[in-house]
């Protein structure tokens, strides 16, 4: 039986106060997490793991824990099924971390003590605020009230209508923001922000951003930081075929407020 299970490709480890515990199979990820407690870290391996999620108890985190994924050559760590929850209760002194995985359902924050970090998903509903550091969201961010801190990301689709939280955007790249009348109280600072509208553009506040086409730059108000954007040609500010790289060009051209390249 150990031979099988050391031969299995589902290989979870948990480390807790500096131990190191392995759990095989299918249900390596459900056992390392009924193991683990507040601070401890679990990683996954670089493999599908939607039939984990099946298991409802995996359904919603609600425990302080990191969650690591892993990315070689023999893939990266996936998980589906319903949509991830995470929540911790409000008296909670460490947060939940979540890192390099992908989220093949959406992800519904419930909770403010939330990291998530160079993790792909198709898309975040904040019910509380959380911090998003070097994701790709595959579609909608709704925002609503909340007032989220999203860093470095590229968001595909920003939903907006209704959305009216203190959201603060820095050096993210939309390739799409699509609806009207939207999201008056968000900050897009140092931003990449492409197939806007001018309504869109005109009830939020941009700044040390770049857009494209021009004319959706002349619906900002001044108040709202408008002599600091720029406009950018898009044949030569991203490198073809890639994954919205920006040209040597463009990074010595636009820059945000900090001096380095905008997105």
């Amino acid at each position: 039986v150990l031979l099988a299970q050391e031969k299995s490709p589902y290989v979870v480890t948990l480390e807790h106060e500096g131990e190191l515990q392995t759990f095989y199979g299918t249900t390596g990820f459900q056992d390392a997490y009924n193991a683990a407690s507040d601070g401890d870290v679990i990683t996954l391996p670089p493999l599908n793991c939607e039939n984990w999620e099946s298991d409802t108890n995996l359904r919603t985190i609600r425990k302080a824990i990191t969650i690591r994924g892993t990315r070689n050559e023999g893939g990266q760590t996936s998980i589906g099924g319903y949509g991830t929850q995470f929540e911790l209760p409000q008296t909670a002194t460490d947060s939940i971390i979540v890192e390099g995985i992908i989220f093949n359902s959406g992800i519904i924050v419930n909770t403010e003590k939330l990291n998530l970090v160079h993790c792909t998903t198709y898309e975040i509903d904040f019910r509380a605020n959380a911090t998003v550091v070097n994701c790709h969201v595959l579609r909608y961010l709704y925002i609503q009230d909340k007032a989220p801190t999203i860093l470095n990301s590229v968001i595909e689709q920003l939903y907006g209508y209704g959305q009216t939280g203190n959201a603060i955007f820095i050096n993210c790249n939309f390739t799409q923001v699509s609806d009207p009348y939207t999201m008056p109280n968000a900050i897009f600072l140092n931003c990449i922000i492409t197939n806007s509208t001018h309504h869109f553009l005109s009830t939020v506040t941009v700044s040390n951003s770049v857009c494209y086409p021009e004319n959706y730059f002349d619906a900002i108000p001044d108040t709202n930081g408008k002599l600091n954007n720029k406009v950018f040609d898009p044949d030569t500010f991203f490198i073809p075929n890639s994954f919205w790289q920006l040209t040597e060009e463009a990074k010595a051209t636009y820059l945000g407020d900090d001096g380095t390249e905008v997105g």
